[in-house]
């Protein structure tokens, strides 16, 4: 394909391939930033509720899924402690930092005496979209910072990263003012996804 040269969430940086089943449509993109490029289903064209990213870059193909209506994920051939790590340096990479820290694992063997995968909850924040978000409406504070999740996945040496879709999230304010600030953050998480080694 002759991807155009834009970034990921930029409607003008994208070419519309043909419908397919008569309701899917297809986008290729590709980021010369990050030299990756791919093709992916939009949420609001998806013919049902899951659908599954697939991007090259220069270290071979991955998958990104989409797996609900709220939220994207990779799974990564990687252990869970360093799926963990290298999420971070990504989202640090994106101008995030992670403000909280919940790790699911150690609470529910304090609080309910069982066993879970190892799974963390990471709240992450870009100060300077933060205050875009809060300038344009007190309240957004009520759906920040955005979820980032960490967990073992089921097979050994995987995991899996999923974050919350800021577009989704945001949505819920029913505020014009924040819809451009959706997309920028959510082109930004998908930067982060884009940036995860497989191996």
């Amino acid at each position: 394909m002759a991807g155009a040269d834009r970034v990921w969430g930029d409607p003008a940086g994208v070419e519309r391939g043909g419908l397919t089943d008569g309701m899917r449509l297809t986008v290729a993109v590709r980021d010369t930033i990050l030299g990756v490029s791919g093709s992916y289903t939009p949420l609001p064209y998806l013919s049902r509720p899951s659908s599954l990213h697939t991007f090259k870059s220069s270290k071979g193909r991955f998958a990104m899924s989409t797996p609900t209506a709220y939220g994207m994920s990779r799974s990564l051939s990687i252990p869970f402690e360093e799926a963990d790590q290298q999420v971070r340096a990504a989202l640090q990479e994106e101008g995030f930092g992670v403000l909280t820290e919940i790790d699911v694992r150690e609470t529910l063997k304090k609080k309910l005496d069982v066993d879970f995968r190892p799974y963390r909850i990471l709240g992450a924040c870009n100060p300077a979209l933060a205050h875009q978000a809060l300038s344009a409406e007190e309240q957004v504070g009520l759906l920040l910072p955005c979820n980032v999740i960490v967990y073992e996945g089921n097979a050994v040496g995987t995991s899996v990263v999923a974050v919350l879709d800021p577009q989704a999230q945001l949505a819920v304010a029913a505020n014009e003012a924040l819809v451009s600030l959706g997309a920028e953050v959510r082109a930004r998480m998908e930067r982060v996804l884009a940036r995860l080694p497989d191996d």
